[in-house]
């Protein structure tokens, strides 16, 4: 394998202000000098600071985040690529030991795709190693876009045609709710068993999780945390239920609950329960 991995972090140019805090957080916990780091970047322009150390592709005002992955890949080839989302914040200690024993046996077992953020399921764990296991086929939101480890092959294979992060997430989903799917495993997808990389979203919807940006603030008081609308409480209170109950949920009782959630919530509801 080898020894300089790559960082990308696929935004949109209006994102970059959470993406700077992103990096500052990443900064305190990790050591990133040791990776090639990348900001892939879509959307208008920018023409701001970037942060020291960082290289910056600009991909065009159209480009979907897929895309911007598959690009900076192109340039700087690897074995396998840490991608992370400009609002998933790295909020803990990330060890260089875990690191390595990650990818040993994700270089070891052919891994194509390793989410980053475990999740709970109600199915039986089909372990890939010490810290990962294998995706359930019929397992909802397994492959996110959020936080995830993918080998080049992966990234040519599954972001060369435009797709857009929810179409990648979509696909997926399709495959999990087909009948077919039950009691089967993808043979080089994996999620791993615990948050080593304490992931925790900050943003919805262009909004700071409220919780998320008071933590952050007590922990970083010497970063200046971008000025954003917060997520309103109860709006927030959905989200994180929503969150607990995605992976235990069967399919038809999911289909219930989203239907009575609707008249509760409609104007906050999206495709994810």
């Amino acid at each position: 394998m080898q020894e300089k991995y790559v960082i990308i972090v696929p935004t949109h140019s209006s994102y970059i202000d959470v993406c700077e805090n992103f990096i500052e957080v990443l900064h305190r916990n990790w050591n990133p000098e040791k990776y090639i780091c990348i900001l892939s970047i879509c959307g208008p322009q920018y023409k701001g600071k970037i942060s020291e150390g960082w290289n910056v592709v600009y991909n065009g005002e159209n480009t979907p985040l897929p895309t911007c992955v598959y690009n900076a890949a192109s340039l700087y080839p690897s074995d396998y690529y840490f991608v992370f989302l400009g609002d998933a914040f790295i909020d803990g200690k990330v060890s260089d030991s875990y690191i390595s024993e990650l990818l040993n046996e994700l270089c070891n077992e052919k891994i194509g795709y390793c989410k980053l953020e475990p999740q709970g399921h109600w199915a039986k764990t089909k372990c890939a190693g010490k810290l990962i296991r294998y995706i359930q086929k019929s397992e909802r939101y397994a492959h996110s876009f959020v936080a995830y480890v993918a080998s080049g092959k992966f990234i040519r294979e599954e972001f060369c045609e435009n797709i857009t992060d929810r179409e990648f997430e979509l696909k997926y989903l399709e495959i999990a709710n087909d009948p077919k799917s039950k009691n089967s495993f993808f043979d080089d997808r994996v999620i791993v068993l615990r948050n080593e990389f304490s992931i925790t979203a900050g943003i919805e919807k262009g909004m700071w999780d409220r919780g998320v940006l008071n933590r952050l603030k007590k922990r970083y008081p010497d970063v200046t945390f971008a000025e954003r609308d917060k997520v309103g409480i109860a709006q927030q209170l959905y989200m994180k239920a929503r969150l607990r109950l995605l992976p235990f949920v069967p399919n038809g009782l999911r289909r219930v609950i989203k239907s009575k959630m609707m008249r509760c919530f409609g104007k906050w509801m999206d495709t994810k329960i």
